[in-house]
C-alpha cells in the first residue's frame, strides 16, 4: 500500500475527494503528506510500519 492507496482509502471512508499535493518536509517518524480538495487542506500522518503504529497507538492510549 502507498500514499496514494491510503488517499483512495480515506476517501471511501469519510466521502471526501482529497487529492495529495505533497511530501511535507519532517515527518521523521512517519510520513506526512499535506492533502487538498476543492476547499480544504489537511495532513495526513501515516506508516506502513505496523509496530511504529501500534506503539503509538498505546502511547496515545495512555495519555487519555
Amino acid at each position: 500500500m502507498d500514499t496514494a492507496d491510503v488517499v483512495a482509502e480515506l476517501n471511501v471512508a469519510l466521502g471526501t475527494d482529497y487529492q495529495l499535493a505533497r511530501r511535507l518536509a519532517g515527518g521523521l517518524q512517519s510520513g506526512a503528506y499535506e492533502l487538498r480538495d476543492h476547499q480544504t487542506r489537511v495532513v495526513l500522518k501515516w506508516t506502513d510500519n505496523a509496530e511504529w503504529a501500534r506503539s503509538r497507538s498505546a502511547r496515545h492510549s495512555a495519555d487519555w
